[in-house]
């Protein structure tokens, strides 16, 4: 039967396929014909054939198969509202069909069919489940992140803007948790703000940033990391031109912190805008720009200092071994010359290493 199967699927016999439906639907048949009998549905099945293999999904086998029926169902005959529980599947196993077909390029190839409302459905659950720990398979990280980078490049509604933003923080809290980097699941943590579409989309990363910087729910300490992420130094001046346009003394202080963490506010070049923050935010820019130049400076050669000191050391410490050895070959040299025993030489050896 699997032959006949390949063969109907080699030669597209598009009049069998109802026959192959009720193979795919038929829980009595062996798994492996099931799965072939899928893999030329994925093929040949019309609409109406595809909407029929959804049952499978309420059936024992769903984790087998249902990489199979996404691939012949999803996004046309399939909604979001259905297709979100059969990422939260985390009971029994999945084969490498499913998997594949997340990793591999189909399911992100499926986002940009989707509506702008069903997109941002599927934002606000990824969003949602950046913070679960309970055991979620790798290849969902690998969901979440597809959709959160497809949403960042193609979002076409400014309500995509604050689930980025939610998004974003979420991210930075679960990559510098406990169970961050040292757990495979959150690989995806990491990646999200090295990716290339993140990086190079100046708009994008400036509306999200303002979004985080603007919502005072939001503690300092919890978003500081989110803002070196999205922002650099040459978005300081726009930076100072979205402190200069609100009037809210809470938001103007979060702008203002912002600057310093980007690290836009280099001496001398900023020492006017320095002396204009030290007077309105004494508690962020403690000093005038001339003590904090003149602090620098020190820090700076107490740093070279430090770094020459260190540098003269280890040119000691390698001058020092370099003798030792030169000393401990010599020696070596001799014992052999003078056919001292083995072990003797094992043994100085073993005291010059």
């Amino acid at each position: 039967l699997d032959v006949a199967v390949d063969i109907i699927r080699r030669a597209r016999l598009m009049s069998v396929s109802d026959l192959l439906v009720e193979m795919f639907c038929d829980e009595t048949l062996d798994l492996s014909l099931r799965k072939s009998a899928g893999y030329a549905l994925v093929e040949l099945a019309d609409k109406k054939q595809r909407s029929r293999c959804k049952k499978v999904l309420q059936g024992p086998m769903v984790n087998q198969l249902k990489g199979i029926v996404l691939r012949m169902a999803w996004p046309d005959q399939m909604s979001v509202e259905e297709f979100i529980p059969l990422l939260c599947h985390k009971s029994g196993s999945v084969t490498d069909f499913f998997f594949s077909w997340i990793t591999h390029g189909g399911f992100v190839a499926s986002l940009s069919r989707l509506s702008s409302g069903d997109t941002i459905k599927l934002l606000r659950w990824a969003v949602s489940e950046i913070k679960r720990r309970d055991g979620l398979l790798d290849c969902i990280a690998d969901a979440r992140r597809s959709i959160f980078l497809h949403c960042w490049k193609a979002g076409r509604s400014k309500k995509f803007v604050p689930l980025l933003a939610k998004g974003i923080v979420a991210y930075d809290a679960a990559c510098q948790s406990p169970f961050g980097n040292d757990n495979d699941e959150w690989r995806d943590s990491s990646h999200i703000f090295s990716h290339q579409d993140f990086s190079n989309d100046v708009k994008r990363r400036r509306e999200v940033a303002k979004c985080i910087v603007e919502d005072t729910t939001l503690p300092i300490d919890a978003v500081c990391g989110c803002w070196m992420q999205l922002l650099r130094a040459e978005d300081g001046d726009f930076v100072v031109m979205s402190l200069g346009a609100t009037a809210n003394p809470a938001i103007r202080e979060r702008w203002a912190n912002c600057l310093r963490y980007i690290g836009y506010m280099k001496l001398p070049e900023r020492t006017n805008l320095w002396n204009k923050l030290h007077q309105e935010f004494p508690k962020i820019y403690s000093c005038d720009a001339a003590t904090a130049l003149a602090e620098s400076e020190k820090f700076e050669t107490e740093m070279n200092t430090m770094r020459l000191r260190n540098e003269q050391d280890s040119k000691r410490r390698k001058a020092r071994n370099k003798s030792i050895l030169s000393r401990n070959v010599v020696w070596a040299r001799e014992v052999l010359r003078n056919g001292k025993a083995k072990g003797r030489f094992c043994s100085l050896m073993e005291r010059s290493e």
